[in-house]
Formats: structure tokens, sequence, C-alpha cells
């Protein structure tokens, strides 16, 4: 199976309730590295920035499921560094040696 594309696509498959712990899991990474600010109303002069949320699904040598992944990703292309943003933000991967 492929994975989903959508959010609408996420609710209909089979592992709905391990996407949404992804998707949960990743936000709550994005809250912890303060990534973003809440605010109630835009000024006139600012957009907000969209997102889209790219689900990966990670499996074994045997094809079966080990881990859903979800990734948030900002839509930067409407940003203007200096302007909307000054500092940058990317997760990275942990190798562990043994």
């Amino acid at each position: 199976m492929s994975e989903p594309r959508t959010l609408k696509e996420v609710l209909l498959s089979p592992h709905s309730k391990q996407w949404e712990k992804a998707v949960k899991s990743e936000f709550n990474q994005l809250v912890k590295a303060k990534v973003f600010d809440w605010v109630e109303y835009l000024p006139n002069d600012k957009k907000a920035v969209g997102s889209h949320i790219v689900f990966k699904e990670k499996l074994d040598g045997y094809g079966k499921h080990v881990k859903f992944k979800a990734q948030i990703v900002a839509q930067g292309f409407s940003q203007v560094p200096g302007l909307d943003f000054t500092e940058m933000f990317s997760s990275v991967a942990r190798f562990t040696m043994l």
C-alpha cells in the first residue's frame, strides 16, 4: 500500500490511529522546539505561512510496518528571509554507533 498524501487518506486508512499518533508526535516536537508562535490576529501587512504534512511508512525487511512518520513542513517559498523569519529549524537524523 502506498503512503497517504492527504489527511482524508489518513482518516480512511486502516492505520489511521498510528498516523494520528505520528502527526501529534511531530506537532509536539515543533512546539517543544518553539519554531512558531500562536497569534489571534495577523497584522494587515502579514500573511500566514501554509504547511503540508508528509507521511512516510517505515517497514522492516519483511514488509511489516515498523513505524509511521509524519513531518509537518512549512511552505516557505512565500517567506522573505530577515522579514518573516530570522532562524531556521530542520529535524535531523540521529545515528547511533555500536
